[in-house]
C-alpha cells in the first residue's frame, strides 16, 4: 500500500493579482488588480485610461489577450 502525505501550509498564501501590456517598443504600467477583474471593471479601469492610449501609440499591431473570462466575454469584445 502507497501512502501519500501532503504537508499542509502553515499560513494562508497571500498573491496579488496584476495586469499589463508589452510591446516591442514599450509597456504599459503594471495594474494591480484587487478581487476578480470583472468585464465591467476590464471595461472601465484598463481599456480606456490605460489600453487605448498604449495601443495608440504603437502603431500597426496585433492585440492577443489570454483567455480569461473578463477578456472574452461579448461586452468586452465590443467594447474593444
Amino acid at each position: 500500500m502507497t501512502r501519500v502525505y501532503r504537508a499542509a501550509h502553515p499560513a494562508p498564501i497571500l498573491g496579488i493579482k496584476v495586469w499589463g501590456a508589452i510591446a516591442y517598443n514599450g509597456c504599459t504600467a503594471l495594474v494591480f488588480v484587487e478581487g476578480t477583474l470583472s468585464s465591467a471593471r476590464y471595461i472601465k479601469n484598463i481599456i480606456p485610461p490605460i489600453l487605448l492610449p498604449f495601443l495608440q501609440c504603437q502603431g500597426d499591431v496585433l492585440f492577443h489577450q489570454d483567455s480569461a473570462c473578463g477578456h472574452t466575454s461579448r461586452i468586452t469584445q465590443r467594447a474593444l
